[in-house]
């Protein structure tokens, strides 16, 4: 019996503050630095912050970017980007 491998990609965590502004702006760098799961990362002595992630496939699949955002954050981002 022959199983498939998952698809093969590297997790990249741990964006810096000032690149979360640089490239995302006032808004996504508040809603990050901001939300419950950043101040629990404070609270253990993470220093940067994990609430944005980078997966990069090795295959030709696209590369996603994954944001942490809470509730209220989250609606009005995603409301500006799909009105």
């Amino acid at each position: 019996m022959v199983l498939p491998l998952p698809p093969l990609e590297l997790v990249l965590k741990g964006a810096r503050a000032d690149a979360i502004m640089h490239i995302f702006g006032p808004e996504i760098y508040t809603a990050v630095l901001t939300s419950n799961i950043r101040a629990e990362e404070l609270a253990n002595g993470v220093e940067v912050p994990q609430g944005v992630s980078m997966t990069l496939p090795v295959s030709s699949d696209p590369t996603v970017i994954n944001l942490a955002l809470e509730g209220f954050s989250a609606v009005q981002i995603r409301n500006k980007i799909f009105p």
